[in-house]
């Protein structure tokens, strides 16, 4: 999976580094889930049933992708990350 976000204005990107260098955001963030919850979550997604049909569609997908000539190559891992997102949309709703 891809997902392009662009680059910062440069006064943001500057004000972004300045505030970096004091603290990272990271040391200021809660916990939301303990490991055993993120492996139930896992376990959870990996036992969604998916029918051979959706398989088969991803694959299709992934490798349409692959031979556009106006899209970026996919990786060989492309269906694989497919069929656990697909599993983990599913498991979400």
């Amino acid at each position: 999976m891809r997902l392009g976000l662009g680059y910062p204005q440069e006064a943001s990107e500057i004000a972004m580094l300045q505030r970096l260098q004091l603290r990272h955001p990271i040391d200021d963030l809660d916990k939301v889930a303990s490991a055993e919850e993120v492996l139930d979550c896992q376990r959870a997604v990996r036992a969604v049933h998916a029918d051979e049909k959706v398989s088969r569609y991803i694959v299709q997908l992934i490798q349409a992708t692959r031979d556009h000539p106006d899209l970026f190559a996919g990786r060989q891992s492309a269906s694989l990350d497919g069929a656990v997102a697909r599993r983990a949309i599913i498991c979400c709703h």
